[in-house]
Order: C-alpha cells, then sequence, then structure tokens
C-alpha cells in the first residue's frame, strides 16, 4: 500500500485553502488512516450486511473537516474474519479523484502486491487547464448540473436515505458474456441507436425493478461516467 501510495501520491496528501474559494492537495507524505481489526465472523455472516450503516467495515473520511486540512483523504480499514476471509473497507475523498482514479489506485496496489508492473499514471496539477484544452468551446464555463438543496428537502433527503439504509440487502446478479451481448443487441435495436454496455445493463436493471414496483412514468436516470477516452485523456488521469 506505501509503494501504491508512492506512486499516485495525491492519495495520501491534504487538503489546504487555496485563495478564498479553491483548494489544492498537498502531496507531502503525511499518509492515509490504515487499521487493521480481528472479527470472529466468517464471509458467510458478513457479506448480508455489508450495505448497512451499522456494518462498521468503513472508517468514512470527514469530507467537509478535510478541507480545513489536516485529516487524510483515504482510510482504509482491514478486518480479518475467522474462516480467513477478508473485508477491505475504503473512504476516499472526491477531490482526489473519481472511481476510475480510487480503482488505478488499487490495481497499483495490487501490482505491488503481486510483483507486476503497476498502471501508468498522468497526475493532473491543474485540472481545470487541462479540462480547458480538451474540452469542446461549447462546454468551456458551463455550471455544474445539480443545485443544492435547501434546509427542508436537506432534512427530507436525510430521513429517507437513513430509512433506505436500514432496509438494504446485498442482492447479487450473475450475467454471462452471451447474456449481455444478446441485450445489448436488443435493446440497441429497440433504442435506434448505439447503446454502450453500461446503458444495457443499467437500462434492464432499472427496468426490471421498475416494473416490479409498477412504475410507469417517464423518468430520467443519471450515472457516472468515466469520460476520459471521449477526451482523449490517458486512461491513467488522475
Amino acid at each position: 500500500l506505501a509503494r501504491a501510495l508512492d506512486h499516485i501520491p495525491s492519495f495520501a496528501g491534504q487538503l489546504r485553502p487555496l485563495g478564498e474559494d479553491g483548494l489544492e492537495i498537498v502531496c507531502d507524505d503525511s499518509g492515509a488512516q490504515f487499521s487493521v481489526y480481528d472479527l470472529d465472523d466468517t464471509l458467510g455472516e458478513v457479506i448480508g450486511r455489508f450495505t448497512l450503516a451499522s456494518a462498521d467495515f468503513v472508517d468514512h473520511v470527514d469530507a467537509v473537516a478535510a478541507r480545513a486540512g489536516g485529516l487524510p483523504l483515504l482510510t482504509i480499514r482491514i478486518t480479518s474474519l475467522s474462516d480467513g476471509g477478508m473485508v477491505v473497507g475504503c473512504s476516499w475523498h472526491h477531490a482526489v479523484g473519481d472511481m476510475a482514479s480510487f480503482m488505478l489506485l488499487m490495481k497499483a496496489w495490487s501490482a505491488f502486491v503481486e510483483g507486476t508492473e503497476p498502471p501508468a499514471i498522468e497526475l493532473l496539477t491543474d485540472a481545470e487547464a487541462q479540462l480547458a484544452d480538451v474540452l469542446p468551446p461549447e462546454e468551456q464555463g458551463r455550471r455544474p448540473g445539480f443545485r443544492l438543496p435547501d434546509e427542508e428537502e436537506s432534512a427530507a433527503l436525510t430521513k429517507e436515505i437513513a430509512s433506505a439504509l436500514r432496509a438494504n440487502r446485498v442482492v447479487q446478479a450473475y450475467f454471462t458474456d452471451a447474456e449481455v451481448a444478446a441485450m445489448k443487441v436488443d435493446i440497441t435495436a429497440a433504442a435506434g441507436r448505439r447503446i454502450s454496455t453500461n446503458d444495457a445493463l443499467c437500462g434492464h436493471v432499472q427496468s426490471v425493478i421498475r416494473g416490479l414496483d409498477e412504475d410507469v412514468e417517464d423518468r430520467s436516470m443519471a450515472m457516472p461516467v468515466n469520460y476520459r477516452r471521449h477526451l482523449g485523456l490517458a486512461e491513467g488521469t488522475i
């Protein structure tokens, strides 16, 4: 892990205020928070409660407090189970990077464990300047497509999420390569335009859940996408 963090140092840094409205990541080798616990349970006993808020397999990064500096931007908790299984619980501040950035860190960690070559990394020191070079002119200076909820909305959302977490259970679904390929062909034909594998899977799962809920209203679904390839950025861009 130490070698992986040396390979991608932003995950081991800390935030520091930059001017009135900005933040910068200081890569000063301050490190990540790492802890190890032993648990008498087996993997079969714990797998059903991973998604519960009370599961306690992750030391969550305090995103708001971390903006002031002095706190780690990555925490990793290893829980060793009685049957030889292991749970790796990770939390990171999204100022460091998106899910693709985090997966590059995991691939680097795995590579150093296995003694293989880690992924090539391109660490951006000025993300805004880099995006200004690659974004189309019509996308320059756009405002974020979200808004902050007011106090009443925030309270309602917090209550809804808390109750949903208590009712959550892990459901595993497996699709063979042939099933996914056939699904993609059918949905692409029905849509009349190119549909990615990710689009097809997300649309299928969403449609099945809505069918079970007898939800027939028009809906829009927003999901994060790794946009590096579309902008000509290297896959290893952090």
